[in-house]
């Protein structure tokens, strides 16, 4: 299957905190913007009740423990996330 480009124009309406080393924001870089899609999606994830307290790493800050792929189906489908 060939890839097909895509061209995506975002509007931000909050600040999106995507600085480099000295704190200045001249553009959005693609990492930047992926690091915060995916905070994004965690929260959304643990608030939906598809992710529990027990996947979350407190020394590193974040949801990092294998997730039982089972249990996020099973939970995802019952929250009716995906419709």
């Amino acid at each position: 299957m060939a890839k097909i480009p895509v061209e995506v124009t975002f509007e931000t309406i909050t600040p999106l905190w995507t600085g480099n080393a000295w704190g200045e924001m001249n553009e959005i870089r693609p990492s930047a913007l992926i690091g915060n899609l995916g905070f994004w999606f965690e929260v959304l994830m643990y608030f939906g009740g598809v992710l529990e307290e027990k996947y979350f790493d407190r020394e590193k800050g974040r949801f990092e423990k294998e997730l039982d792929y089972k249990e996020f189906r099973k939970n995802f489908w019952k929250e009716k996330i995906i419709p």
